[in-house]
């Protein structure tokens, strides 16, 4: 992905963390893992508020709740990244998502209350990932910079590894009580370890730092990154939200799938990507959103057992770790460091939109009369329409 990636790039040298910028990385890395460890439990909210009786109409509600607040923090957070820089507010957004998480313990039986913890963590993950990918980022230099950026991003899905069957394994043997409390460990630790991590580089000069949101709309460059990261985020959020609920009405454990989807993404974030950076990007974006559809078709057409639900995670799992690096990359790369806060957090801001309005998405299909599984189906049709749209409308040479 280097070279098509290149051409956006600015002739002026990019600023990188001078002192022991490989150690920085790999620390940086770890506490990100730590940190979405505990948000990934919340993966199986949706079984624990049904748990305590609440209606189907409420769980949508309380899983849809982060729309505003994470599209919010997304946009505050990439002109407060351009003022104080991104590792101020990454620390500012795991505050504030410790704080609700632990809040939702006290208030997990209540629509009302846990709509507004909901809302919370969502506020702290806008701040969150936009000030992560762009610290990240700015650690990475050279012709490698895809694939330590593709590792750099694994750090956010890999905790579905373990987060989300460690969650049904907690709840079932232990019930709700002190589970918040527990599952906010890592999320603590990984405060702790900021204190190991360099400082930001430099706050660039607010006054030149004018790009604005309207005029990156505009920008006919990033019209695709933007609308295939809708897809991606589409097809990521289903997961997030429903897909524990799905496998448990078939008797079948998370692990399954959030596991394999996520041993598989790791394996080719080391793999794959050393191949496909090297790739036009269209073709390496447009081959993820063909292989995550083709994992949500096998669980809406095939007669689900446990192996297929596990291929199907695998499918999906390699679909994702190729196609989001790569998209977050083709916007970043089109400007220069000091100013990629405010592009960066329009992207992620699209991207949490699709994921956190899929809660919204799937009740008007479930109105319909449509089961969840059946709600796969239409996902992937229209996220294979893009796929071929991205290949035939991207610039050749992209």
């Amino acid at each position: 992905m280097t070279d098509p990636l290149a051409q956006h790039a600015p002739s002026a040298p990019q600023t990188v963390v001078a002192v022991r910028p490989k150690r920085a990385f790999y620390v940086f890395c770890g506490l990100t893992f730590l940190s979405f460890l505990t948000t990934s439990t919340l993966s199986y909210l949706s079984v624990m508020l049904s748990s305590v009786g609440m209606q189907p109409e409420d769980i949508g509600v309380v899983l849809g709740s982060p729309l505003i607040p994470v599209v919010a923090g997304v946009l505050f957070a990439g002109k407060f990244i351009q003022r104080y820089g991104a590792l101020r507010i990454a620390i500012a957004g795991q505050v504030l998502t410790l704080v609700s998480f632990l809040g939702m313990g006290l208030v997990l039986a209540d629509p009302t209350g846990a709509t507004i913890a909901r809302f919370l963590l969502g506020l702290g993950f806008g701040l969150v990932f936009p000030a992560a990918l762009i610290y990240a980022r700015g650690l990475l230099s050279g012709p490698n910079t895809v694939y330590w950026f593709g590792i750099f991003t694994s750090m956010v899905p890999l905790p579905n590894f373990i987060g989300p069957p460690l969650a049904e394994w907690y709840f079932m043997h232990y019930g709700s009580k002190w589970f918040f409390v527990v599952f906010a460990l890592p999320l603590l630790a990984s405060l702790v370890m900021m204190r190991f991590v360099k400082r930001d580089v430099p706050a660039p000069n607010t006054g030149t730092a004018g790009t604005g949101y309207l005029r990156l709309l505009t920008m006919k460059s990033l019209w695709l990154p933007h609308a295939a990261i809708v897809m991606v985020g589409l097809m990521w959020g289903f997961m997030l939200s429903f897909m524990a609920l799905l496998l448990k009405g078939q008797a079948i454990p998370v692990a399954f799938f959030f596991t394999s989807a996520t041993l598989a993404m790791l394996l080719s974030r080391f793999t794959l990507m050393r191949w496909l950076g090297r790739m036009p990007a269209r073709w390496v974006v447009a081959g993820g959103l063909v292989s995550m559809s083709a994992g949500y078709l096998a669980l809406s057409m095939l007669s689900l057992d446990r192996s297929i639900v596990a291929l199907a995670g695998v499918v999906f799992g390699v679909g994702y770790s190729t196609a989001f690096p790569v998209l977050s990359l083709w916007v970043a790369d089109q400007f220069p460091l000091a100013e990629r806060g405010q592009p960066m957090a329009l992207f992620t801001a699209v991207f949490q939109t699709a994921i956190f309005g899929v809660p919204y998405l799937v009740a008007s299909m479930s109105a319909a009369g449509m089961s969840l599984s059946q709600t796969l189906l239409p996902l992937s049709a229209l996220a294979l329409s893009f796929a071929l749209l991205i290949v035939l409308l991207s610039p050749k040479r992209s």
